[in-house]
């Protein structure tokens, strides 16, 4: 199995150097061969989605992430959101 971690890197847009890229191909290889050990669920979740399937949580305000914290990585910013590419 090979892992193209330079192309992984650049999707995710995070650097990694060449010195390093061994060592990652290393441990994305031994996630992904144990996510191929995890055993088969047989289906015995369904019933569970099945039941509950309109059970909903409850809609309660809670805290959350600073939105400046959030927006410190964005590559682009447009009004206190992120900016993306215009697509049509």
């Amino acid at each position: 199995m090979t892992i193209d971690v330079r192309r992984v890197a650049s999707m995710a847009k995070i650097r990694i150097e060449e010195s390093e890229l061994e060592s990652y191909e290393a441990k994305m290889r031994a996630m992904l061969e144990m996510m191929e050990d995890m055993p088969e669920t047989d289906g015995m979740y369904e019933e569970l989605v099945e039941e509950n399937a309109m059970v909903l949580r409850k809609d309660i305000v809670e805290p959350s992430l600073d939105r400046d914290a959030l927006l410190s990585n964005a590559p682009e910013k447009n009004a206190g959101c992120f900016g993306v590419p215009k697509t049509v």
